[in-house]
């Protein structure tokens, strides 16, 4: 909340210190990074800012990117099976954006804002445009149902005539890397201002060293994994007999 207070605090200042400023719009992150710690449940990222022109804004937090593999099931011999499968490069691990009424979905400034107009590469031209359409729509579904991506814009609320704030909810299973929050401003069908920012969502204290061990020594972690499994084996057996 403090730090809330103090971004607030700066966008008061900018806007009569620097009203006479040229960008269109001003953005600030109510935390430059997300920490995930042992117990995380997910968590909130507020965003600040100013608009001092008129205009729709939007303004989007897309996750790392990364290559994404999506599979199909066949009916094979009365087993589901996966018998197909299409691979996607450059897909964000996570996708929200908020945008003030009116703004319809597009590519503005090669930025897309709203869900159905993702677009994703595929690795492969195999299939025939309905099938890479039926894999496209079956990784965007998956990716809504593990709440990271968002099915609908988020509201862009101001606190008055000038200063607005918004949130993106940040899911348990979020993954770790470089976030970027960019905003669009849009007037008459044209885009008017862009700007972006970074953000970090890293593991921290034993979840980091633990994570950092695996990695780094990947044997001597998996020789303790066997370990803890055969004493806890032999502990709940000790137990169980003695019982």
């Amino acid at each position: 909340m403090m730090r809330g207070f103090l971004i607030f605090s700066v966008f008061v200042l900018m806007a009569f210190a620097g009203g006479a400023r040229a960008e269109p719009f001003s953005i600030e992150l109510g935390h430059e990074s997300v920490d995930i710690t042992t117990g995380f449940a997910g968590g909130v990222v507020n965003i600040f800012g100013v608009k001092r022109e008129r205009g729709q804004l939007a303004i989007v937090l897309e996750g790392p990117k990364r290559d994404v593999v999506v599979r199909r099931k066949d009916n094979f011999l009365g087993a589901w099976l996966n018998r197909s499968s299409l691979s996607y490069e450059d897909v964000p691990q996570y996708y929200s954006y908020a945008a003030e009424s009116g703004l319809a979905d597009g590519v503005y400034a090669g930025v897309p804002i709203g869900t159905s107009v993702l677009q994703f590469e595929p690795s492969s031209d195999k299939y025939s445009a309905d099938e890479r359409k039926a894999f496209h729509d079956a990784l965007i579904k998956a990716k809504i149902g593990q709440k990271l991506f968002s099915s609908k814009a988020q509201e862009i609320h101001y606190i008055d005539d000038v200063f607005f704030r918004t949130q993106f909810y940040i899911p348990a299973s979020v993954p770790t890397g470089q976030y970027i929050v960019r905003g669009i401003l849009v007037r008459d069908g044209k885009v008017v201002g862009a700007l972006e920012k970074v953000m970090k969502v890293e593991q921290v204290g034993f979840n980091a060293d633990v994570f950092k061990f695996a990695r780094e020594r990947s044997f001597l972690y998996a020789l303790g994994c066997v370990f803890l499994a055969f004493l806890a084996g032999w502990v709940s057996n000790k137990i169980v007999r003695k019982n």
